[in-house]
């Protein structure tokens, strides 16, 4: 009976899991940005309409924006360059955020710093934020190579935590529950501002979670199924009488 009990639990755990909005490719194990839209923009003479960059140049992204590996571990790195060539770059994915998806975690750092070609002095950034379907654009975190990492957007109440894996600076989570039942889009902005710098961003683990197990129901054939168990474990314990 146990052992009934047990195979209950996990086929409830894996039909939530399953019916769960989760990040395509949060964990970019894929080895790639599969899941993603991924774009760069940038300033130049010859200027082109385009869906992400908008009236901009488009710049080819995968120099910048790439999978790197962590020992057996993909995360996603993101290269401001030399300082002559991106402005901006973008990573997009649309979500669903329902009542057991609401929570996005994710975890982020600075890998490196390293001289650039450019002489302004603003620094280089990458931001974490959700838009909605009706532009509605809202911060969740910012961290630059000065080091400072904000958390954003107070509507979302982001905070900064434990990185799940120690080779990243910090762990992020933002509560999107006033977001339920509506299409968002994860963006991911890489920005570039010709400050003399080369900056080497790290993302990972990006993951959508509800914020209580009782806001999971058991679909109607699991319940059946539980009930199903439970009688049969009263039978069983009336024979052993």
């Amino acid at each position: 009976m146990k052992f009934s009990v047990s195979i209950l639990a996990g086929a409830a755990a894996l039909f939530s899991a399953a019916n769960a909005s989760v990040v395509t490719n949060g964990d970019f194990e894929t080895g790639d940005t599969s899941g993603f839209d991924v774009a760069g923009c940038g300033g130049a003479i010859t200027m082109t309409e385009d869906p992400v960059c908008g009236f901009a140049n488009v710049i080819d992204p995968s120099p910048f924006i790439t999978v790197q590996q962590n020992g057996e571990n993909d995360f996603l790195q993101l290269d401001s360059g030399l300082g002559t060539q991106i402005v901006l770059g973008q990573v997009i994915q649309s979500l669903e955020i329902t009542a057991d998806a609401n929570i996005l975690s994710f975890d982020a750092g600075v890998l490196d710093i390293l001289p650039g070609l450019g002489n302004e002095a603003f620094p280089d950034f990458l931001l974490v934020s959700v838009r909605t379907e009706m532009g509605d654009s809202r911060p969740i975190f910012l961290i630059d190579n000065l080091l400072n990492f904000i958390a954003a957007d107070n509507s979302l109440n982001p905070s900064l935590t434990s990185p799940s894996d120690g080779f990243f600076d910090t762990g992020v989570v933002a509560d999107l529950s006033s977001l339920v039942g509506m299409s968002i889009f994860l963006e991911i902005n890489l920005n570039s501002v010709l400050d003399g710098n080369r900056t080497l961003f790290a993302l990972d683990n990006f993951a959508l979670t509800g914020d209580g197990v009782s806001e999971v129901p058991i679909p109607a054939p699991m319940a059946l199924f539980a009930t199903g168990l439970f009688l049969l474990r009263r039978v069983s314990s009336r024979r052993t009488l």
